[in-house]
């Protein structure tokens, strides 16, 4: 389920990016993409305002069908850390790597099946149903299931590192 929400996720970002000169938006932070309004600060984006929920047919809040796309099945208990769940806090399961931000798709250096779109935001909150494996959207389109221990090394920016690589400027 996670993986094909992911693989739906990746086909709005392809229809947004076809209808923006295939240009990234210049500013949307790692979850706020896509969604519901979540808690606190994330309640500032609606599902209204997100923009890839038009693409999925998401137009308002009252939309728990079409929501449920941005919510990952590994994200059903509340995290210590906020007392909700990652969907319910931040208005989506998923993250969205902010450094393809006001980027070109041409422009990306690195093969697109390295960099990552979108992956398990709930993975990093102990959600996750083993807690080393998450699903990732790649900027080709294609989801893979990675061990965080092995191929995700979080802030790194070591070309070498399969999964979490940054687009040149």
């Amino acid at each position: 389920m996670c993986a094909n929400n992911l693989r739906q996720i990746g086909i709005a970002w392809y229809l947004y990016l076809d209808d923006n000169d295939e240009t990234f938006p210049a500013s949307v932070e790692s979850h706020m993409f896509g969604g519901k309004a979540g808690q606190k600060w994330y309640r500032v984006e609606t599902a209204e305002t997100r923009i890839l929920n038009k693409y999925l047919d998401v137009f308002s809040e009252e939309d728990k069908n079409g929501l449920e796309v941005f919510h990952c099945p590994s994200d059903s208990k509340p995290t210590m850390r906020i007392g909700y769940t990652e969907f319910d806090y931040c208005g989506n399961s998923y993250q969205y790597n902010e450094s393809l931000n006001s980027n070109k798709l041409s422009s990306i250096q690195v093969p697109l099946t390295r960099l990552w779109l979108a992956d398990d935001y709930s993975f990093y909150h102990g959600n996750s149903i083993d807690n080393t494996k998450k699903n990732v959207l790649f900027v080709d389109g294609h989801v893979k299931m990675y061990n965080y221990t092995d191929d995700y090394d979080i802030g790194n920016d070591d070309p070498s590192k399969e999964v979490y690589i940054r687009p040149s400027r």
